[in-house]
């Protein structure tokens, strides 16, 4: 008696062999060889528009009176396809470091991303990457940088551009102390000091709270 497979329900197994939906993806491998990877850019799609569907479901249903957006991290997956699909169905998209801002750019002056997208910049703010912030920002992108320390928010304090902000803060049992300053969000203290910054600026509007938990590592 054969063991059932544990697979994915977005796979079957007809005559032994492995499908999605109607591929069969042992005919893949035999055509172009192993090992292969194969992206199935539809499912990017249909798991982003279902995703967003339960939501609007949810937000009816129990009178929710905001909104909810859906953000790609480009970390999850750097391969153009599946990039350019998650940007065209995804309201945001978030980067971590002034590698991801190369990507996008590269995309946007090829026509894979959409001039009304919003991107989110998390990350430790380097010179590099506030510079190529910076870039997006003179193509005219809507760009909201998120702080998690003083030091990163100087460069846009003296950018002429006017920018939308956050600030990730660590709600964790450590978040009073110095010693939980790191990527796993800015301390009360810091986060004080932050807001402090933005408000008596003349260029910077905060927009965005983000709260992370180093216990669960959850946003």
């Amino acid at each position: 008696m054969e063991t059932p497979l544990n697979i994915p329900s977005y796979l079957k197994v007809i005559d032994k062999q492995l499908h999605y939906k109607d591929i069969n993806l042992m005919s893949l491998v035999r055509k172009f060889g192993g090992n292969l990877e194969v992206l199935y850019t539809d499912m990017i799609r249909e798991r982003i528009t279902n995703f967003q569907q339960y939501m609007s479901e949810a937000i009816a249903k129990y009178h929710y009176p905001g909104a909810f957006y859906y953000a790609y991290a480009t970390k999850a997956n750097y391969v153009s396809e599946a990039l350019t699909t998650a940007a065209n169905y995804s309201d945001m998209i978030e980067t971590s470091s002034e590698k991801d801002i190369e990507l996008l750019l590269n995309f946007y002056k090829a026509g894979g991303l959409r001039k009304n997208i919003t991107i989110i910049c998390n990350g430790t703010k380097t010179n590099a990457y506030f510079e190529r912030i910076e870039e997006l920002k003179m193509l005219g992108l809507n760009v909201v940088p998120t702080f998690e320390s003083e030091v990163e928010i100087q460069n846009f304090l003296k950018s002429d551009f006017n920018y939308e902000v956050g600030i990730r803060i660590n709600v964790g049992e450590l978040s009073e102390t110095e010693d939980n300053a790191d990527r796993f969000g800015a301390t009360k203290q810091v986060a004080n000091a932050l807001s402090k910054s933005i408000l008596s600026s003349k260029n910077l509007t905060l927009k965005l709270m983000k709260l992370r938990n180093r216990e669960n590592v959850k946003e």
